[in-house]
């Protein structure tokens, strides 16, 4: 059966962190719902999220947002 496979999540999570880090932000976001998807209640993956919310972004309720998500 088809389903989802953990190492999705990892493939994701890390090219969300990698993109993240050449502060190509909107594509590292989408990396990471990706990753959220297989794992929704993952708090490092939303912590992440916030930061470029807040660092990258810079856009504070987005960040609150995703942290009370988590």
């Amino acid at each position: 059966a088809l389903g989802y496979d953990p190492i999705d999540k990892d493939i994701h999570y890390n090219l969300g962190y990698l993109l993240s880090k050449e502060n190509r932000y909107k594509e590292a976001i989408e990396e990471y719902k990706q990753a959220l998807q297989g794992l929704p209640q993952d708090r490092e993956i939303y912590y992440n999220l916030a930061i470029i919310y807040v660092a990258g972004l810079k856009t504070k309720r987005l960040a609150r947002n995703t942290i009370e998500d988590s």
